[in-house]
């Protein structure tokens, strides 16, 4: 969706890999968020040291499976290296989503306890293209061939993104920086309106999680989570903050928070104002 990956190996991507050797769990768990966001070419090797530190640690082994995108085979072959991980209690698990994910379909990580309760559950949304999904956005291309009017374009803007995005003073801070977004051009920017779900950062995938103290089911982003606590962002931009338990369950429906649909009676003329305030709006 809106908020998608940059590739290549910069700076950045150079001091998160550092970060792989990091003795601290904790950090090695939010790196392995991070990197869920990102694309190079030595990932799998980097994603392959952590899961030989994650151990039997669910949480980490969940934050590995939502980062391992892409080069699945390569990440297989490193892991399958060591025969220390393949011994370990959960690599037939691991090896079973990695190779799920190869080809091309949903994955679900779900383990029980030795007490039998169940812990996490993590889907992985597969890479295929949504082809209804593709099928719009080919019927919008034109839209990028026209001169959009940017004023226009807020008034669309207005009506149909301000309730999750902020841009040049209108709006609301719950999905991705439209600044930064708008770094990737038209063609990337209209993709994300027409197929949110095409391409999802982490930090804006849609889970459901079940509290067995509360008795309910939360929908929302993940915000913040440990084995005792979690922080979730709601739809309607508030956010929710719970204690967790061993009996709760943790389930990405591998969706963006921003739903699919919203070009719906739109000319390719409206599209391409929106276009236009998203890319010039300052």
């Amino acid at each position: 969706g809106i908020g998608g990956k940059p590739t290549g190996v910069t700076p950045l991507t150079q001091s998160l890999l550092r970060l792989a050797d990091d003795h601290d769990k904790h950090v090695r768990f939010q790196l392995a968020w991070t990197l869920g966001t990102v694309e190079f070419p030595d990932k799998a090797d980097a994603l392959a040291k952590l899961f030989r530190q994650a151990g039997a640690d669910h949480w980490q082994l969940g934050a590995l499976l939502n980062a391992s995108t892409e080069q699945h085979a390569e990440l297989i072959d490193e892991l399958k290296k060591d025969t220390t991980f393949s011994k370990s209690i959960f690599s037939e698990i691991i090896f079973q989503n990695l190779e799920t994910m190869r080809a091309g379909r949903l994955a679900k990580f779900s383990i029980r306890s030795e007490k039998s309760v169940y812990l996490p559950q993590v889907f992985k949304p597969a890479g295929k293209v949504d082809q209804d999904r593709a099928k719009v956005v080919e019927q919008f291309r034109a839209a990028l061939a026209k001169r959009g009017d940017a004023k226009r374009g807020r008034v669309t803007f207005e009506q149909r993104c301000a309730a999750c995005h902020k841009l040049g003073g209108v709006g609301r801070n719950i999905g991705p920086d439209l600044k930064s977004v708008r770094a990737n051009g038209a063609e990337k920017l209209l993709i994300s309106i027409i197929d949110p779900n095409r391409e999802v950062a982490p930090q804006y995938v849609l889970h459901k999680v079940y509290s067995a103290k509360k008795k309910e089911t939360i929908v929302g982003t993940i915000k913040y989570m440990s084995g005792s606590a979690m922080a979730m962002g709601l739809p309607d931009g508030s956010e929710r903050q719970f204690f967790r338990s061993a009996a709760d369950l943790v389930e990405s429906t591998g969706m963006s928070l921003m739903p699919a649909g919203l070009e719906a009676g739109f000319s390719a003329g409206q599209m391409a104002d929106l276009l236009a305030w998203v890319l010039e709006a300052e």
